[in-house]
Formats: C-alpha cells, structure tokens, sequence
C-alpha cells in the first residue's frame, strides 16, 4: 500500500500552523483548533491509496479541536449509528 505523506517540517515555522489548519480544513473536516504555542507547532499528515475509501492519519503536536459547520452552512454530517 502506498501512502501519500506531508509534513510542516518542510515550511518556516511561522506558516506551519497556518498549512495545518487548511490541510485539515481540506482534507477531512471543518475544524476551530488552536495551539498554545503556534512557534513550536509540528504536524504530519499521512493518506494512503485505497480507491473509493478515505482514510487519513495525523500526528501533531497538542492543540484543542471542536469541529464546526461546512463552509456552506449546511449542518455538519453526524456519523450513523452503528449496532
């Protein structure tokens, strides 16, 4: 299996919480984070080739998260449940 990967490691330490924030936005989910200390903020990203299935991982440093609405202001998908 073949994964795509993307790190912040890459970019100045300045725009590494900025690339974080629409990657995440993009990728998997509207989402308000913030981090206490966006100087010292790393975070890799990693997408492997499935086809039709999505499937991401990340890893970063600490950071608060709450998931808000799709910039279209339709509500935010809620998963099915599942049992």
């Amino acid at each position: 299996m073949t994964w795509l990967k993307a790190s912040s490691a890459a970019l100045p330490p300045a725009d590494r919480f900025e690339w974080f924030l629409e990657t995440l936005a993009r990728e998997l989910m509207p989402t308000a984070v913030s981090t206490t200390d966006r100087a010292a903020f790393r975070a890799e990203a990693a997408v492997p080739d499935l086809g039709a299935v999505q499937l991401s991982r990340y890893s970063h440093s600490p950071l608060l998260s709450r998931r808000t609405r799709p910039s279209s202001g339709a509500p935010a998908r809620r998963p099915a449940a599942v049992g």
